[in-house]
């Protein structure tokens, strides 16, 4: 789905696989800045 929805010039993207985080939370921010 990712790379047919944005094709060859896709954006930057990252995953973090961990058993359990050590507290609850309901979303994970991320940012990549460019210069």
């Amino acid at each position: 789905v990712y790379a047919k929805y944005f094709g060859v010039n896709s954006p930057a993207r990252s995953f973090v696989p961990v058993a359990s985080w050590p507290m609850e939370f309901d979303i994970e921010i991320e940012c990549v800045a460019v210069t």
